[in-house]
């Protein structure tokens, strides 16, 4: 008789998109405009849930999918006005495979960094003065 004694394992990747050359490239994030991340468990869990995944400078707005594949939600914060980063953070403490094996250790975290590209274009205020 064979025991699963192996918990889960976690990867966070983003989607590819096709750029205007129509070369495959990562997704950008930009102000205000979701995107998607794929969250990839090496066999099927129970218990993953939204709270299991933080994002800086952004939201996490939907969680979709069922055993193994994920597709998570991501709305970058309106207010970011510059290029950086936002990191989404996997940290699914909660989660079991089928077998009951809990994911360990459960404070281990998978992160992803996407960068952000600000696209709207900067504006420029002209202050006359007045003698």
């Amino acid at each position: 008789m064979k025991y699963d004694t192996t918990a889960p394992t976690v990867t966070v990747v983003r989607p590819q998109v096709y750029d205007d050359e129509g070369n495959l490239v990562p997704q950008t994030a930009t102000a205000g405009h979701p995107f998607t991340v794929n969250v990839t468990f090496s066999e099927p869990v129970t218990g993953f849930e939204t709270n299991d995944i933080t994002a800086t400078n952004a939201t996490v707005t939907s969680l979709g999918g069922t055993e193994e594949s994920y597709i998570v939600t991501i709305t970058p914060s309106s207010w970011l006005i510059d290029t950086g980063s936002i990191v989404v953070t996997v940290t699914p403490a909660g989660v079991n495979d089928l077998a009951g094996n809990t994911r360990t250790p459960t404070g281990s975290t998978t992160a992803l960094t996407v960068s952000f590209a600000h696209k709207i274009p900067p504006t420029t205020t002209i202050t006359t003065a007045t003698t």
